[in-house]
């Protein structure tokens, strides 16, 4: 694996680092940055949007706007030390034993000299070596240029738009909402189902079924935001491919496989309610009855005292006329008695 070879201290805009591998990832502040990747500016970023890169050596680099920059061995150079550079006589001297043959020296025209070590000019041999080392500098410099010029035009091919993340956040967001109003809908369904089950009326039963059909029509809505999100995720995903990069989808979806697991665990939710409704609704038809044959029974028992009062009057009055009309019957004989 790559080394790092600096961490991101600020960034205002939105910036991403491309690999070697075409892999592009997203970064914010206190990402690592790693030797070989390119940190791209967001298209839609401001001229005043930048990054600052924090390198290993100290230094902090900055990408503006929607401009790129390719972190390699090149940012992180280091100059060479006081013990490195060649500035003494002696070091010199020792540069030419080991790397001319000073007794044999080709000049300028072709011809050979051979020189003695005593006839070394070493203010000459100074002069030559300063020139040499201008002449690679300005090398560096060249290959410098030529490598900061093709990373320029390399950026054409990255304003292209950027995965739009936009719907496949406002989706996701949306989806999260659905998950927690129709959790929701499940706890009022509970609370309700406890009360209709402690308290089997009419009333509480309706209840229930009410809450029936707003899980219903929540989890309708789950299902529409469950196929919006599984939409965007397949849309960004061939945008991605399009653009030869990957995009981490990973978040969306985690998301639909919670929704797809809660719409499952809704519709077992509903049947067992739905059957708590209607055996409440049986037991409820069954106590109604119950009650309706214990009145019919006590309105009978009512009748049949009723009618037995009025016999008993009847067989009173009767009685009574019957003892009246004896009465009358034993004065008429006693008078007929007394007449005699």
């Amino acid at each position: 694996m790559a080394g790092v070879i600096g961490k991101v201290v600020s960034i205002d805009g939105k910036f991403f680092a491309k690999d070697q591998d075409g892999t592009v990832r997203e970064l914010f502040e206190g990402d690592k940055v790693y030797e070989g990747e390119t940190v791209i500016g967001d298209v839609d970023n401001e001229g005043i949007d930048n990054i600052i890169v924090n390198l290993e050596d100290g230094s902090n680099l900055v990408v503006s706007g929607d401009q790129s920059q390719l972190f390699d061995a090149f940012l992180s150079k280091k100059e060479f030390t006081e013990d490195e550079t060649v500035n003494d006589s002696d070091s010199i001297d020792s540069i030419v034993s080991e790397n001319f043959d000073i007794n044999n020296v080709e000049t300028a025209s072709g011809e050979e000299q051979n020189i003695g070590s005593s006839e070394i000019n070493i203010g000459e041999f100074d002069q030559h070596q300063d020139n040499k080392n201008k002449d690679i500098s300005a090398e560096t410099r060249d290959v410098e240029v030529k490598h900061n010029t093709s990373e320029i035009e390399d950026t054409s091919k990255y304003n292209l738009e950027f995965p739009d993340r936009t719907n496949l956040t406002d989706a996701i967001n949306s989806l999260n909402s659905a998950i927690n109003s129709l959790e929701e809908s499940i706890t009022d369904a509970k609370e309700l189902q406890e009360i209709a089950e402690r308290n089997p009326t009419q009333n509480n039963i309706e209840g229930m079924q009410n809450s029936v059909t707003e899980l219903s029509e929540a989890k309708k809505d789950l299902i529409t935001f469950i196929d919006n999100l599984k939409s965007e995720i397949i849309s960004i995903q061939e945008e991605a491919a399009l653009l030869n990069i990957t995009v981490d989808v990973n978040e969306a979806q985690a998301i639909v496989s919670q929704a797809d697991t809660l719409q499952q665990t809704t519709d077992i939710f509903i049947h067992e309610i739905e059957i708590t409704v209607d055996e409440l609704n049986e037991l409820l038809t069954n106590r109604r009855e119950e009650s309706e044959n214990t009145t019919d029974e006590n309105d009978s028992l009512e009748a049949t005292s009723d009618n037995s009062v009025g016999d008993l009057e009847t067989a009173a009055n009767t009685a009574a006329v019957s003892a009246n009309t004896a009465v009358e019957s034993a004065e008429s004989a006693a008078q007929t008695l007394s007449a005699n």
